[in-house]
């Protein structure tokens, strides 16, 4: 029992700090905001990761003309 509740403990302190997924909203609505300035046509690869409490960290490829 002492060990089955010592790795769900592991489980649940490690996810934050190796980064836990991120909401699916949060993506979709950081891609719709990008997609609305006038110079990005296209928006992929994004990828967040949440460190904690209001703290989170990503990327994203967006795609612009070559001439700007």
């Amino acid at each position: 029992m002492i060990l089955t509740s010592a790795l769900a403990l592991i489980k649940v302190t490690i996810n934050p700090l190796l980064g836990d997924n991120p909401d699916e909203d949060l993506v979709e609505n950081i891609e719709k905001t990008l997609l609305e300035f006038d110079e990005i046509f296209g928006v992929h690869d994004t990828v967040v990761h949440n460190y904690g409490p209001n703290i989170a960290m990503g990327s994203t490829h967006v795609e612009v003309r070559d001439d700007i």
